[in-house]
């Protein structure tokens, strides 16, 4: 369990850092380094993007000192190709001794006669492919099991990869817009044309500082109609306000974040939410003059909605060998998994919105399902055993660990239990037992038999003694 819980905290660890930057060659160099493949289980990786036609496979990122160099000079045709198999299926893809296919399927940087096994991952967000991630082994064959880690690392590694994209994308767009704006500084139709246009939300604001000149507030001194859209702020009530007269419950973050902005003219990008609107933001901001600053921003609410999905969706399917349910704050099952299904007989239509006290068999099941919820209520892990009863009626020994799920700022979400059926196990402890008592009571008897031979030797060898006759037994000093 220790090693386990080791190897979880180092993969997360890598996890995080994928989501925490929005450097791509940082997150490409992430994927591939040693530390991170020696979790993977390979020490060979290649990472490949689609180009926009979406013929080729590029070469991006590669951890193979023997043939880097030829491996990132060759692009491979999604048509003709192992890794174009798992692009047009958007499925992982074992090929295992990758010797026995065609010429056309070859691995770059690989010898005709060499024999390797491939794992191909694509990376996909929100079911748009952006590449693969490929793994190879000299010897050791990749297994169906081995698929489940990658397939989940490779979930967040594409998220990390396309929000760089994104970021690098967003800076050429501002890069852009800026120098764009510049010029049409002399020509206010022209600069109307765009600033309308824009998709993402845009304001101008100058900062208000109090008389030691601390940044206390900021003001609106122009908004586009993607504003609106984004924030959901009208622009007729709200140009002209400052942005305490229109939430006066602003977060001070905001006012520091623009207010050094305005001041210092550095430009930041940050994602972030806002309690006033109850979205996330990827935004911009910059000063084109002292004292002013501009934020370029978009809702990415849903994005960040599918992300936590897919956080909790890859918790509770990390141990999918063993039962798993899940319940709401209210500890009511939401959710059960197939092995559930096999374990107590119930099909999930029967369990739904159930509480998991009917799974109790113990005498104390009311005083030990209330220690139960008040434990992982608190935040806390919950585990121990006890008597389980199937939907039929039949019971188990059961091994069992609960604990509360959290969101990205720490709170509470959902309750999720873990069982496994431990009957045989506690069979075989009480046999055990059982033979070992057995055995000292025929060691007892044994030795008491012994020395009642030893005795009855020594007798007969005296008698013969008297009789002057040879001794008949050996007695042992």
């Amino acid at each position: 369990m220790k090693n386990d819980n080791k190897y979880n905290e180092q993969l997360l660890d890598i996890v995080y850092q994928l989501g925490s930057s929005l450097n791509l060659q940082f997150i490409l160099n992430k994927i591939t380094e040693e530390r991170t493949l020696s979790l993977l289980s390979t020490k060979r990786a290649t990472i490949y993007l689609l180009d926009n036609k979406k013929e080729f496979l590029e070469p991006v990122a590669t951890l193979d000192p023997s043939y880097e160099a030829q491996v990132l000079s060759q692009k491979i045709a999604v048509e003709s190709s192992l890794s174009g198999k798992v692009v047009n299926s958007k499925k992982v893809m074992i090929f295992n001794n990758t010797s026995q296919y065609s010429d056309s399927y070859h691995i770059p940087g690989t010898s005709d006669d060499e024999e390797e096994n491939l794992m191909v991952l694509p990376l996909i967000v929100e079911n748009n492919i952006l590449g693969t991630l490929n793994l190879y082994r000299r010897r050791e064959l990749f297994l169906k099991d081995g698929v489940k880690i990658a397939k989940i690392f490779a979930l967040y590694a594409g998220a990390a990869i396309q929000n760089a994209l994104e970021h690098q994308q967003l800076i050429r767009e501002i890069n852009e817009r800026k120098e764009a704006m510049e010029e049409l500084e002399k020509s206010e139709e022209q600069f109307q044309t765009l600033f309308d246009s824009m998709r993402e939300g845009f304001a101008l604001c100058e900062v208000i500082c109090d008389q030691k000149g601390i940044p206390i507030d900021y003001r609106f001194l122009k908004i586009n109609p993607g504003f609106e859209r984004q924030s959901g702020m009208n622009a007729s009530t709200s140009v002209g306000k400052t942005i305490k007269e229109i939430y006066p419950d602003i977060e001070p973050k905001w006012i520091e974040r623009y207010g050094r902005v305005g001041i210092s003219q550095e430009a930041i990008h940050f994602v972030d939410y806002n309690h006033n609107t109850d979205k996330y933001y990827d935004a911009i901001a910059f000063s084109p003059s002292k004292g002013k600053f501009a934020m370029l921003f978009r809702d990415i609410t849903e994005r960040k909605l599918a992300e936590e999905k897919i956080k909790f969706l890859s918790e509770i399917t990390q141990q999918a060998s063993d039962s798993i349910i899940t319940t709401d704050l209210d500890f009511k099952i939401t959710w059960v998994n197939d092995a559930f299904k096999k374990l107590y007989g119930y099909e999930i239509e029967e369990i739904i919105g159930k509480s998991p006290d009917i799974l109790n068999a113990e005498p104390l099941a009311v005083e030990i399902q209330k220690k139960i919820y008040e434990t992982v209520s608190e935040g806390n892990i919950f585990r121990g055993e006890s008597l389980n009863r199937k939907k039929d009626g039949s019971t188990f020994q059961c091994e069992f660990s609960v604990f509360p799920m959290l969101d990205d700022k720490g709170a509470i979400i959902a309750y999720s239990g873990h069982q496994r059926d431990i009957s045989e196990r506690k069979q075989v402890e009480e046999k055990l037992k059982s033979r070992n008592k057995e055995l000292e009571l025929w060691a007892e008897v044994t030795t008491d038999r012994e020395l009642l031979m030893l005795d009855l030797k020594k007798e007969i060898n005296g008698l013969l003694d008297k009789l002057g006759e040879k001794p008949k037994y050996k007695i042992p000093i």
